[in-house]
């Protein structure tokens, strides 16, 4: 399943808050889903985790379309088995291309195609665009 990107216009951060909901998070990456143009803000990410038994790295990338394996990732999240976790940012997390993510077994980020999680993830993640 794709993300799904609700616009919520109440003012957050003085921006639209955008909710992304994406119940299928695996090892491909999900190229900026918000459309972000020039960058933007994050303040909330919460991860479900609880259909692996395994750790899971959801990562994000500051770039509209990464290369798994070669593109470094800005933010990475290590996200225990069978837990679901959340993050918080009050002042915001600013992204000054996009806001790409995946998921990935391992934390390495060398490997050309670094093995997803045995099942997908769940985020959600509220943003503005700038």
């Amino acid at each position: 399943m794709a993300a799904t990107v609700t616009i919520d216009y109440a003012s957050l951060g003085g921006g639209a808050g955008i909710i992304v909901e994406d119940t299928a998070v695996s090892n491909t990456a999900v190229n900026n889903p918000t459309g972000m143009t020039g960058g933007g803000t994050i303040y909330y990410i919460e991860v479900d985790n609880t259909m692996n038994a395994a750790a899971t790295y959801f990562k994000i990338f500051n770039h509209a379309s990464p290369t798994i394996g070669t593109t470094a990732p800005e933010i990475v999240l290590k996200i225990a088995a069978s837990q679901r976790q959340y993050m918080v940012v009050p002042l915001g997390y600013n992204v000054s291309t996009a806001a790409t993510y995946a998921a990935f077994a391992t934390s390495s980020n060398s490997a050309a195609s670094p093995a997803g999680p045995s099942n997908s993830v769940t985020i959600r993640m509220v943003v503005t665009n700038a």
